[in-house]
């Protein structure tokens, strides 16, 4: 599906960070969400991925921005799952059940 589309647009304000963003990232797939939700952490570009709560204009600005300009998106295998749980991976209590 992700291959087949030049934009993903997920209409959510209560994601957690919702897998579908990272299937898309995975795909190398522009995408756009929520400020405020899980994947605002991640996002590679805030300004141009990202869209205000309730603010119409500014998510068709940012769909207008994807259709009219060419966007490469990095690939999310440069995040290390070490660099990103870092501190998760450190407790006492993960290293005794692994």
């Amino acid at each position: 599906f992700y291959n087949k589309i030049d934009l993903f647009v997920l209409p959510s304000y209560y994601e957690a960070l919702g897998c579908v963003y990272l299937e898309a990232w995975a795909t190398n797939t522009p995408f756009i969400g929520g400020i405020g939700q899980g994947i605002s952490e991640i996002v590679p570009d805030k300004a141009k991925m990202l869209v205000v709560q309730d603010d119409i204009e500014d998510l068709v600005s940012k769909i207008m921005y994807f259709i009219n300009n060419d966007f490469k998106l990095d690939s999310i295998r440069n995040f290390a799952i070490e660099k990103t749980i870092n501190d998760f991976l450190s407790l006492e209590i993960f290293r005794e059940n692994v």
